[in-house]
């Protein structure tokens, strides 16, 4: 949020839109079994 001179504050379009999340895979780096449980 900038302000100006006038004292009005204003925020860019820019930072009230979100890109839409891609999807991907994610890998696993670490397992392990505990108590009968497969941790990820």
């Amino acid at each position: 949020m900038n302000n100006v001179a006038t004292g009005k504050s204003f925020i860019t379009m820019s930072k009230l839109i979100n890109p839409p999340a891609k999807p991907r895979t994610l890998l696993n780096l670490k397992e392990a079994i505990w108590h009968n449980y497969k941790l990820l």
